[in-house]
């Protein structure tokens, strides 16, 4: 091979996502391709259908802009997403917070790569971080004092109210009352009455 050709860098496959192997000689092998990303080595035969799995299955957010769709149609990926706006973060950090103090999750369970992984998924946000384990402590024990004020309102409010017995009651007393059993009591007692004054 020349000089000019050993000289050479061609751009490797997909906008140089992947590069040529350099040989021990220094010339390049088109035929075996090395990911700029992790450095694994790959055939390659002019098809970059391997190659663009291996991004969208091990670089997500690099593979994404790799689908060789035509500039100006294709789709928005994940790193072109606007960052999310300050109520939204504030939204799904409450969200996240209520989850972790619900479900009686770890507060460490916010360091999980995986857990930040499947957020950024979910929001369309590559760069987005989830709360850290000062952010959601503080989120719990806020959660808590709001509910704890909403128990104790409840309970003001449910302290002038009559117990059931009492309650009770009052509607038989009143059921007697206007039912004239009074006054057929009232009649059968002195019955009894005039027959216990005969017998003396």
């Amino acid at each position: 091979m020349s000089e000019m050709e050993k000289s050479e860098e061609p751009v490797g496959p997909l906008d140089g996502q992947f590069e040529y192997k350099t040989n021990k000689d220094g010339t390049i092998n088109k035929h075996v391709v090395v990911c700029s990303h992790c450095k694994k080595d790959f055939s390659f035969h002019r098809s970059t259908s391997s190659l663009k799995y291996h991004l969208n299955a091990k670089h997500t957010f690099v593979g994404a802009s790799t689908s060789g769709v035509t500039p100006g149609m294709r789709q928005t990926t994940l790193t072109e997403r606007r960052a999310l706006s300050k109520s939204t973060s504030e939204k799904l950090n409450d969200k996240i917070a209520r989850w972790i103090a619900k479900d009686c999750r770890p507060i460490n369970i916010v360091e999980d790569t995986g857990l930040a992984e499947v957020l950024k998924v979910a929001t369309l946000d590559a760069f987005y971080k989830p709360p850290s384990r000062g952010t959601v402590m503080t989120k719990i024990n806020e959660l808590y004092v709001a509910k704890m004020k909403t128990k104790e309102e409840d309970l003001a409010s449910a302290e002038h109210m009559p117990c059931i017995a009492h309650m009770l009651q009052r509607s038989i007393n009143v059921s007697l009352s206007d039912s004239g059993f009074t006054n057929v009591l009232a009649k059968c007692r002195k019955i009894v009455g005039h027959f216990r004054h005969r017998k003396c």
